[in-house]
């Protein structure tokens, strides 16, 4: 931020921008915190793992690579995310078949 004001400035103001079409909340959220010296390792922990279990969603081939490199803790939020999926589809074929190709 006090190294490169300019991108700092044009990046805020990217972030606050709605009518880019980008989700930004979260990293608004995170800057708002580290330049208040608020909590921001738990939140940028809780804003990690939302993106992991995102990844879930992927086609198997992006994830069965990726996977294996992830760390223990990564690899528990994705399958949780592939579970959350389960529940909300109730498609037990579709999500057995994609976690048994990333544990390959």
């Amino acid at each position: 931020r006090e190294s490169q004001t300019a991108f700092h400035t044009s990046l805020t103001q990217t972030f606050a921008d709605s009518t880019n079409g980008l989700r930004t909340s979260g990293y608004v959220a995170l800057i708002e915190l580290f330049e208040a010296d608020g909590a921001f390792e738990s939140a940028a922990e809780g804003e990690a793992a939302s993106h992991v279990s995102m990844l879930s969603g992927l086609p198997p081939e992006l994830l069965s690579g990726a996977f294996m490199t992830l760390s223990p803790t990564d690899k528990e939020r994705l399958l949780e995310g592939a579970l959350r999926i389960l529940n909300e589809t109730q498609d037990v074929g579709h999500v057995s078949a994609r976690t048994r190709r990333l544990m390959v």
